[in-house]
């Protein structure tokens, strides 16, 4: 559960930020706040302030924190927040210093609603293409065998891969080092190209791959290496020409580290709190209910 927490921790910094900063905007508006000159009262009142809505907040971010064990996908907000809350208080600060008969709540309120939805729908489909890697580490008793296994896909051997959303694999008839691989999706199936660049069993192996749906491409890379008793594992993942919602998304969840924890609950047989394994559960339960309909 506690890596599950650390992994969000920049979600949570981010939510943090943004609840201040709203908090901050609407208490800069208050009339009687701008015609207090300063004094000794207005320090104590923006310290109890300060108390009340740190309180509220530890209270909020409790709630948060308790649902997204259950809903993992509650924390994605953060990034959604950060994209559309700021500029639309800098929109509706401008509007109403414009006009300024529309603070009214029956006007305000649905100018907000409004200005929510269209800065979400712009920012979502129009953010630049950027190219986005990741690295993550973890130890792990396993053999290196096992561990060179989980990770890379093999043909007939799927029930020994980690990423268990991985379906079916198969050798590209003119070049070996070329897999066809298809992987359960909240969505649906994905067909993906994976092409084995490199490779040393039992060590190390890089290939890149091209996925359907999301259009995605890029490049992977396993290294483990024997110290004493145990494996140390290393890990980098490489995303090209990738929307920057998406590798913002992925940095603030530390997709890297997250995919290990899933890895990691499995080989320890912890119960798996990471959004690799929630994700992986809702796919795979998703697609036996499309295949018994």
């Amino acid at each position: 559960m506690f890596r599950f927490f650390y992994r969000q921790r920049r979600r949570i910094i981010l939510l943090t930020l943004i609840y201040a900063t709203v908090i901050l905007s609407f208490i800069i508006r208050t009339p009687s706040i701008n015609a207090t000159p300063f004094s000794w009262r207005l320090i104590m009142y923006f310290t109890l302030m300060f108390v009340v809505f740190s309180l509220v907040w530890a209270i909020i971010l409790g709630i948060i924190c308790g649902i997204s064990l259950f809903v993992p996908h509650i924390f994605m907000m953060s990034e959604l927040l950060l994209a559309v809350a700021v500029p639309m208080i800098l929109a509706t600060n401008a509007i109403f210093n414009i006009f300024p008969t529309l603070e009214h709540p029956v006007v305000a309120i649905p100018i907000m609603i409004s200005l929510w939805l269209v800065l979400s729908w712009v920012i979502q489909r129009l953010p630049p293409k950027v190219t986005f890697k990741q690295t993550a580490h973890y130890f792990s008793k396993l053999s290196s065998q096992t561990i060179w296994e989980g990770f890379l896909p093999t043909p007939n051997r799927t029930d020994q891969h980690f990423f268990k959303q991985l379906l079916e694999v198969t050798v590209d008839p003119i070049n070996r080092n070329t897999l066809h691989a298809k992987y359960a999706m909240p969505f649906g199936v994905a067909d993906a190209v994976i092409r084995i660049t490199d490779n040393k069993p039992f060590e190390n192996f890089t290939y890149t791959f091209d996925l359907s749906k999301p259009n995605l491409s890029g490049r992977f890379w396993v290294n483990i290496t024997d110290t004493d008793n145990r494996r140390s594992v290393d890990t980098a993942v490489k995303f090209s020409n990738v929307p920057f919602f998406t590798a913002l998304s992925l940095w603030l969840g530390d997709a890297a580290g997250d995919q290990l924890d899933y890895v990691m609950a499995q080989e320890k047989g912890l119960t798996d709190y990471s959004v690799t394994g929630y994700q992986t559960r809702h796919s795979l339960k998703r697609l036996a209910k499309k295949q018994r309909t």
